[in-house]
Formats: structure tokens, sequence, C-alpha cells
């Protein structure tokens, strides 16, 4: 993460983040993962990159479901969602943005 901070790699450090997420997700440590997924999710947006921004919507509304925040959960991936159908992608269909 480090070196994509210092060479100013955006998208580096949003995929890096929305690993972290994915990896704490798997051992339960959703508080940690909404953050990651979040700053995914800002750095996706800052390089226009939309995939990458709906694989982090998703992250963050499957972390808010696991905290028990539906409402918030529901809102993320409905965003999740608008963004594929925007960009012609099948939900689901890649599961890490390139």
């Amino acid at each position: 993460m480090h070196q994509y901070r210092r060479l100013g790699d955006l998208t580096g450090q949003a995929q890096t983040h929305a690993t972290f997420g994915v990896l704490l997700d798997q051992e339960e440590r959703h508080c940690e993962s909404l953050d990651h997924a979040s700053e995914a999710l800002r750095l996706f947006q800052q390089t226009g990159n939309r995939l990458g921004q709906a694989v982090a919507l998703n992250e963050v509304g499957w972390d808010h479901i696991y905290l028990g925040d539906c409402q918030q959960a529901i809102g993320c991936c409905q965003r999740a969602l608008e963004l594929c159908e925007d960009i012609g992608e099948q939900p689901g269909q890649q599961a890490r943005p390139s």
C-alpha cells in the first residue's frame, strides 16, 4: 500500500483497500472491513473507475448488513446495481475491480 501511495497510484491503493476489506470480512471483522471498503470507494470515485465503485459499494453494503444497518445497506447495494446497469456490467460478473 505504501508504494502505491508513494507513487500516487490511486487505483493501486483502491484495489488494496478493497482486498483488505474482503479479507477482513472473511475474518468477521466487519467494522475494519467497512473502513477499507469505504476508502476503496472514495479512491475509485477519485479515479472515475465506475466498476470499482460498484464493487466497493456492494462491499460497503454487505458490511452494513453484517453490522445491522439494513437501511444503509439497501442504499449502497442499490447504487452499486445502478452503476452496473449504467456501464453494462452484469452484477456479480466481476469479483474484483480492474
